[in-house]
């Protein structure tokens, strides 16, 4: 490796690969083993992901910046260090897909299929008095006759 080459590489030692990229002052720089549990929660596998990722890591940056200097670095980058990337994704691809394979064959998920779950439907607002006898309103109760027989008396 030229020292004046500011490309990203990747070096391996004693099995374990380490991110390079002098562009951002970040040398060895060790990435994970493919069989990490890290990766169980990922959704996508993308190389450019991972790398975007372990330099977000390494500089310690948001999202939003790692973003724009990930891109710039991984137009510079030589075909053989997308080339680990890639390899690297499917690796940990792999690996999560027989984790997540031997968890589901002990437990038994079932599968979700996308249906919603229904929503509890509203109880009737009527309400209903069984042991009660309703009463129309031709039906007249007790105080209707003491109502009518009662006088004003104003006083002057």
């Amino acid at each position: 490796m030229d020292v004046f080459n500011y490309c990203p590489y990747i070096t391996q030692l004693d099995d374990k690969c380490y991110l390079n990229v002098p562009q951002s002052f970040i040398f060895q720089y060790p990435l994970p083993p493919t069989s990490s549990p890290i990766f169980l929660e990922y959704k996508k596998f993308g190389s450019f992901q991972f790398f975007r990722k372990f330099l977000q890591d390494a500089l310690g940056i948001a999202t939003r910046d790692a973003s724009r200097i990930a891109k710039f670095i991984w137009n510079s980058a030589e075909d053989k260090f997308k080339i680990f990337f890639a390899d690297y994704a499917e690796k940990v691809k792999r690996a999560v897909e027989a984790v997540k394979a031997q968890v589901a064959h002990v437990y038994r998920f079932k599968p979700y299929n996308g249906s919603k779950i229904p929503k509890k439907q509203k109880k009737s607002r009527q309400i209903e008095f069984p042991n009660h006898n309703q009463i129309n309103q031709e039906q007249s109760t007790p105080y209707e006759q003491y109502l009518r027989d009662f006088e004003f008396h104003f006083m002057h």
